[in-house]
């Protein structure tokens, strides 16, 4: 697969993520409400299509990677690992549901939370790190600076689902998916860059 391939996929397994998604929260409004309630509760409605959605955005990660790497913007191994624990994370969250109700507790949930935790974590302290990186190449300055405002946007929604597992008067569920939009679009982006320098 060319570098141009890769980006393009990528592209489309995202898109793909956030059409699944959307079609989710459209399908069951009645049953999971956008604003209050997270991503994850439409497990227990259409766990099929709940795992794809994570399933796709995991593609378009891989994809961005390999074509990063391809295209000469590899990031360095610390913003590797940081990659891979982000998709470990979304692993975590597509195999272990979370918890069916706020009042009960259990493994697989705990789990889930830790994995969400992480992935929300991990993919703006990458791109973070990978922007420094590709700052020092002429051929890659645009693309530095916009993952550099992809970054703090994640930081920025992260930070404020994150508040929300502790304030209950804050919209879980619509910051966690503008969260999750955060994600997509670094996701987009950097396939974007990738297939512009590819040319």
């Amino acid at each position: 697969m060319t570098t141009r391939a890769h980006a393009e996929f990528a592209v489309i397994a995202a898109v793909g993520a956030v059409l699944v998604v959307g079609y989710l929260d459209f399908a069951l409004v009645r049953l999971v409400d956008p604003i209050t309630d997270p991503v994850s509760d439409y497990v227990f409605h259409n766990g099929l299509l709940f795992v794809l959605a994570v399933a796709l955005l995991m593609a378009g990660g891989i994809a961005t990677l390999a074509g990063a790497s391809r295209a000469g913007a590899g990031p360095p191994r610390s913003a590797v690992v940081l990659f891979r624990l982000w998709l470990a994370g979304l692993a975590l969250v597509a195999v272990f549901p979370a918890n069916p109700t706020v009042d009960v507790s259990t493994t697989s949930g705990s789990i889930h939370r830790l994995g969400g935790a992480v992935f929300l974590t991990c993919l703006p302290f990458a791109s973070w790190l990978l922007s420094r990186t590709l700052a020092a190449d002429p051929l890659w300055t645009i693309t530095a600076e916009r993952l550099r405002w992809c970054a703090l946007v994640m930081f920025v929604t992260g930070g404020l689902f994150g508040l929300a597992q502790f304030l209950p008067w804050l919209p879980l569920g619509l910051l966690e998916r503008i969260a999750l939009a955060a994600q997509v679009v670094l996701v987009v982006v950097l396939a974007l860059e990738i297939r512009r320098v590819a040319r």
